[in-house]
């Protein structure tokens, strides 16, 4: 009688180790379809959120881009006086011309450029998931760029409104005139507005071309 057994035992094992490398790889494949659809859901999830906060970013620029354009007819009415103060010497002030701008001397508005959608955004750490590192060195660009503004337009307002106290209790329009020959603010902040509002629109344009937003 023939042993079989010898050549039957390295034949089971050759099935079992075929049954069990079967079932490694279908435990794996299931891993690696679980893995990629979780990878496509967060990133489907993540791209939804950095989209809806550049959306916030964007309100906020036309905010603030409504906001320069509010103030600027003032911020020109205010260069046109300063203009007109530097180039004609004291003595020769037409205080009837002088007078017509009565409106200028009267405005003093407080505001600030709003950034909670910018803080928003860095505080989430969104923004190191952003793939486009342009775009994100531009948006923490504005976000500084409007601080150095509203900081700039803060101590423009205080220290006119502390000439136009002063002229509310002396009525000597020489107070105010003084401020505006001397001071340099008016200037820095209609310069300021300038270029924060080109800077605002290459911002809107890159947000509109990336493809969050599609």
């Amino acid at each position: 009688m023939n042993d079989t057994s010898g050549g039957s035992m390295p034949k089971k094992f050759a099935l079992g180790t075929v049954k069990f490398m079967r079932e490694v790889l279908v435990v794996m494949l299931g891993l690696t379809i679980s893995f990629s659809i979780n990878t496509c859901v967060n990133n489907r999830k993540e791209r939804k959120d950095i989209s809806q906060y550049l959306h916030a970013i964007y309100s906020e620029m036309d905010r603030a881009i409504a906001t320069i354009e509010y103030f600027t007819p003032s911020l020109e009415r205010e260069l046109e006086l300063i203009a007109y103060l530097r180039d004609t010497e004291k003595d020769s002030w037409c205080f009837d011309f002088i007078e017509e701008f009565r409106d200028v001397f009267a405005t003093s508005w407080r505001f600030q450029f709003r950034t909670v959608a910018f803080e928003m955004f860095e505080k989430s750490g969104m923004l190191r998931l952003i793939s486009d590192r342009n775009l994100a060195m531009s948006i923490l660009d504005l976000k500084n760029m409007i601080d150095i503004v509203n900081s700039l337009y803060e101590d423009f307002i205080t220290i006119k409104q502390t000439k136009q106290r002063q002229f509310g209790r002396d009525g000597i329009l020489d107070t105010l005139l003084e401020y505006y020959t001397i001071e340099r603010a008016p200037l820095f902040i209609h310069g300021s507005f300038v270029n924060l509002n080109t800077r605002i629109e290459l911002l809107k344009q890159q947000i509109e071309e990336t493809k969050y937003m599609r």
